[in-house]
């Protein structure tokens, strides 16, 4: 077992759950200031049509749910959409053919004969959810005035409850940002810690010595300086005694 290792692991993971709390609190945060969500229930008459007017400031993030007692058919279109509608946006008789015309030139949600619906609709949501008639499919729409008609060509009056969820798209965008960038660095750390802390488990930290070693360690050290000292030493010697020059023997005078 590396202790260092597992430290180090430990330590990372740490870091990484706490940075994936923060980019949870951020983003819920940015869910409960920047949305605005709109709820309500309208009664709808038979062969009547109830007509909802919304307006998006900006380009928003969008989606809506409905459901009804009863089966209606429901229509979102934009202003453009909505004016080549005329008068006829009164007649339910004449108000589905006339929106199907309108399928790509404004129209942005069609549904006949349902008593549910949802936008963006997805195949997944089949289980819940019938196919629309027409769908844009997209989670963002420009900004400007939306209608939503809720059409009634039943004889029975209905109740329509339905949800409308805007935000901003900048702000989607700038969450979504801060989700990948902090869920990034929290899944590196998380994953690098892990690692470490595996790897630290199935390998070995260098071994301790114990105090006698350390001690024989200690006095070997001690012997090799003082060999070494006086192996220098020696050498000392012997240089300088072949370095002394050798004195000539003196000559006796000569008696005459």
């Amino acid at each position: 077992m590396n202790l260092r290792l597992l430290g180090l692991g430990l330590l990372l993971v740490l870091l990484g759950g706490i940075s994936a709390y923060e980019s949870g609190q951020q983003f819920l945060a940015g869910i409960s200031t920047a949305n605005n969500t709109i709820s309500s229930e309208v009664y709808v008459n038979g062969s009547t049509a109830a007509i909802l007017p919304l307006t998006l400031n900006q380009t928003s993030f969008f989606e809506f749910e409905y459901n009804s007692t009863q089966r209606i058919n429901f229509y979102l279109l934009n202003l453009s959409a909505y004016q080549s509608l005329g008068s006829s946006s009164n007649s339910v008789n004449t108000l589905y053919s006339r929106a199907v015309a309108l399928e790509g030139k404004g129209a942005v949600y069609i549904a006949y004969n349902t008593s549910v619906g949802v936008y963006p609709y997805q195949p997944a949501y089949g289980a819940l959810f019938p196919m629309p008639k027409y769908s844009m499919n997209s989670s963002t729409l420009p900004a400007g005035p939306y209608y939503a008609i809720f059409s009634n060509n039943g004889t029975y009056e209905s109740l329509v409850a339905y949800t409308f969820l805007i935000k901003p798209a900048s702000q989607v965008t700038l969450t979504n940002g801060n989700i990948f960038s902090f869920g990034l660095v929290s899944g590196v750390l998380l994953l690098l810690g892990f690692a470490l802390i595996i790897y630290g488990l199935i390998t070995k930290g260098k071994p301790k010595q114990s105090a006698k070693e350390t001690e024989a360690d200690i006095n070997k050290i001690y012997r090799e300086i003082d060999s070494r000292g006086a192996a220098r030493h020696t050498r000392k010697q012997g240089k300088a005694s072949r370095a002394r020059p050798r004195r000539k023997p003196k000559r006796g005078k000569r008696k005459g």
